[in-house]
């Protein structure tokens, strides 16, 4: 399923990981609010979209909603700037 979401960007973060191989990894995140702080969560988001992010502006982030082992989670697809 394809959800749209309009969010405010708190701030973001890039994390340095070992996998479970012993490749080392980076995980990009973006903290974001919705409904005027009432919800605020994180998403991981792709490196080519980390780089576009500022912390305090609105975006609509596009994702798709999949099924994995671990059950339900979210994908980030796209991210692009409220005008």
């Amino acid at each position: 399923m394809k959800l749209t979401a309009k969010v405010v960007l708190i701030g973001k973060d890039a994390t340095t990981f070992v996998d479970a191989n012993g490749n080392k990894r980076t995980s990009y995140l973006a903290n974001i609010a919705q409904e005027q702080g009432r919800i605020i969560d994180t998403l991981r988001v792709p490196e080519e979209l980390f780089s576009i992010l500022e912390a305090g502006q609105e975006y609509l982030v596009e994702l798709i909603s999949s099924t994995g082992k671990n059950g339900t989670y979210l994908r980030v697809i796209n991210i692009s700037p409220v005008k």
